[in-house]
C-alpha cells in the first residue's frame, strides 16, 4: 500500500510540478500505456512456460520416434561389415 501511494504521489508530484502544457498530457498517458500493459500483459507470463514446455515435450517425442529403433552402436558397426 505505501509503494501505491507513494508511486502515485511521484507521479503526480512530477507531472503537476515538472511537466507543463500539452506535454503533460503526453507523459499521462504514457505512464497509464504503461501501467496498463502491465496489469494485463501479467497473465500472459504464466502461459508462455507452458506453451515452451508443450512445444519442447512435442520436440522431444519427435526425437525419440525417429532414433528409438535405431539400436546400438556395435549392431550398426557389424550391419556395415
Amino acid at each position: 500500500m505505501i509503494m501505491d501511494v507513494g508511486a502515485f504521489s511521484v507521479v503526480f508530484f512530477v507531472t503537476y510540478f515538472v511537466i507543463h502544457g500539452s506535454l503533460r498530457v503526453v507523459v499521462l498517458g504514457w505512464i497509464c500505456v504503461v501501467i496498463s500493459v502491465c496489469c494485463f500483459a501479467a497473465p500472459l507470463s504464466i502461459l508462455i512456460p507452458n506453451v515452451l514446455g508443450f512445444a519442447m515435450g512435442f520436440l522431444q517425442l519427435v526425437i525419440y520416434g525417429i532414433y528409438r529403433n535405431s539400436g546400438t552402436n556395435e549392431e550398426r558397426e557389424q550391419e556395415m561389415m
